[in-house]
């Protein structure tokens, strides 16, 4: 078959690029035809062209709509960690936020659309005034990449009631997944998709402005934990704490600790900030208490570890095992309630009769 014959709506660039190509063959001789390989050439780049200038998005090196095994391509070539397991999918590292939270949801209220939306704990109100700003924040650090994809399609199946949509986003791994997630538009409609009727900027590894109304709406709480370390020397008991390093409580005694993640157990946060923190490995942590006041939201563990590796880390300066008398006498130099964490962890000591490992 001619595949020249089969090519798709002229548009003026295509028009261009055509008779460019044809312009040194005078009207008498004859001209030839483009070849496959040229006429799929002047085709991609008609269909994989696009300006975001009126978006205010600066960048020259866009990457709109790529095939999926550009997409493995382009991942594994300039974003680090990225790896294709042994069934063929990629894996990539999302950074420190590994999942979605429902309740970091805001939608913007205004009057067009505000009995629309069932507002209440999952979709919160944001102004207009703060929307535009984290927008134009978004844009700033989109303008800051070396290469951005579009990705342009369809939400919706019935062609008479489809939307264009256009996300701009700059990991391979996101143009990826909504690819996945919308109605991929064939070479005929990219080339007259024009207009898209909603633009999406995935900006997610940059954060919101934090001095908008976006963190004055419901809250949700941060939940933490603390590890408790306990050891026998010398007939004595002691106990590990770090001094921390940090602006909050500086040079404050601290049992180690941090925030658990988005999808992790507070067992394993807990643990986690352990190694962090002090180098050492802890297993088996059994739990001490749930703390519930608003001032605080720590749950304390217990675990076994090996001693041998510790070494200050992360935000903690300092950390050494304390003489337990000692720091009874020391509770006006912890951070946070942690002297309320030392007394409730030596009475679930004592009650439980506890065996301390000897050091």
């Amino acid at each position: 078959m001619d595949k020249l014959s089969t090519s798709p709506k002229s548009t003026p660039r295509f028009e261009s690029q055509l008779t460019a190509h044809l312009k040194p063959f005078a009207s008498g001789e004859v001209r030839p035809r483009l070849s496959a390989k040229e006429w799929h050439q002047v085709h991609d780049e008609e269909l994989e062209s696009v300006s975001l200038e009126y978006t205010g998005i600066h960048i020259h090196n866009i990457i709109r709509n790529p095939s999926v095994p550009k997409l493995y391509e382009l991942a594994l070539k300039h974003e680090s960690g990225t790896a294709v397991t042994s069934t063929g999918a990629l894996v990539c590292k999302s950074g420190k936020h590994t999942g979605r939270c429902p309740q970091d949801k805001r939608i913007v209220k205004e009057p067009t659309s505000e009995k629309d939306v069932w507002w209440g704990p999952i979709n919160f109100p944001l102004s207009d005034h703060s929307f535009m700003i984290n927008r134009e924040r978004a844009i700033d650090y989109l303008n800051t990449r070396e290469r951005l994809y579009v990705v342009d399609g369809y939400v919706g199946w019935v062609p008479e009631h489809q939307l264009k949509v256009r996300v701009i986003c700059a990991r391979a791994y996101h143009a990826l997944f909504i690819s996945n997630m919308m109605v991929r538009p064939t070479d005929e409609q990219l080339l007259d998709f024009g207009e898209p009727d909603f633009i999406i900027y995935n900006a997610g590894q940059f954060p919101a402005n934090r001095y908008t109304d976006t963190t004055k709406q419901r809250k949700s709480p941060s939940l933490a934990a603390d590890i408790a370390v306990m050891r026998e020397r010398e007939g004595k008991r002691e106990l590990l704490m770090i001094k921390r390093g940090g602006r909050t409580f500086h040079g404050c005694l601290a049992f180690p600790g941090g925030f658990v993640e988005y999808g992790e157990e507070p067992k394993h946060a807990a643990l986690r900030e352990l190694q962090e923190e002090t180098s050492l490995v802890g297993t088996d942590p059994q739990l001490v208490g749930v703390y519930g006041d608003p001032a605080r939201d720590i749950l304390s563990p217990l675990p076994r570890v090996d001693f041998s590796t510790m070494k200050a880390g992360d935000d903690a300066a300092h950390a050494d095992f304390y003489d337990v008398e000692e720091l009874k006498g020391q509770t006006d130099k912890m951070a946070f309630d942690h002297a309320l964490l030392l007394h409730d962890l030596l009475e679930f000591v004592k009650k439980h009769n506890i065996d301390i490992p000897r050091a």
